[in-house]
């Protein structure tokens, strides 16, 4: 029988690894359109429901406050461990819903309601995610070997980590582990959305239609 004629197998016929995948992306999209900020934003008396443009500014705005925070934590071990704990995973929640969200929309659905949109969106979600890593960095700063770091070390550092650019002006030091897993990370996440999500999206807008008017002149 010819190989291209040969149907491909049934549902049941699929291996485990494809139910796997597939229980992924279900999940996927389950907390795109019910667990994500983005949603609880929405429900704040109904005034910014599905402007994700407005959420992305206030996810930007809480990054930069928590930021903030790593500069000015109390000496009282207590309210400091607390603050700590709130700083990291309001940290770890931001990172993992950019990439979730972007994810979602790019394995899950695969068509954004506005694909120009959903591009600005996409940079103005990879343009925070070095700011998250500032956090780490600017928590963990007794690991760098640059005194009195502030915040705007922090997102340089965080900056020129994501760009593989390397200036070699602030460094990990030799026994920071931590610093270095950090950026191989930061690393990790840049590549996947900058190499596999963005293509993606600009793959989207290349097959708009033109508008009629365009394919007229043309």
């Amino acid at each position: 029988m010819d190989r291209l004629s040969t149907p491909g197998p049934g549902p049941s016929e699929r291996g485990p690894s494809h139910d796997i995948w597939g229980w992924l992306a279900e999940k996927m999209y389950i907390y795109e359109i019910k667990y994500s900020p983005l949603r609880w934003y929405g429900q704040w008396g109904g005034l910014l429901n599905g402007r994700a443009g407005l959420y992305s500014l206030f996810r930007f705005a809480l990054l930069l406050l928590l930021l903030e925070w790593t500069l000015f934590l109390p000496d009282i071990s207590i309210i400091k461990t607390a603050m700590v704990i709130i700083i990291i995973l309001g940290s770890i929640l931001i990172l993992f819903d950019i990439i979730i969200a972007n994810s979602s929309v790019m394995i899950v659905s695969r068509s954004p309601r506005n694909v120009f949109r959903s591009v600005m969106l996409t940079l103005f979600s990879i343009l925070q995610v070095p700011i998250v890593f500032s956090v780490f960095y600017s928590l963990l700063r007794y690991g760098i070997n640059k005194e009195n770091i502030n915040s705007i070390h922090a997102i340089y550092f965080s900056f020129v980590t994501m760009s593989t650019l390397g200036y070699g002006d602030i460094l990990p030091k030799e026994d920071a582990w931590h610093i270095q897993l950090l950026i191989v990370l930061e690393v990790i996440v840049n590549f996947y959305l900058v190499v596999i999500v963005i293509p993606f999206f600009v793959n989207q807008w290349q097959n708009i239609p033109s508008p009629p008017h365009q394919e007229h002149r043309q």
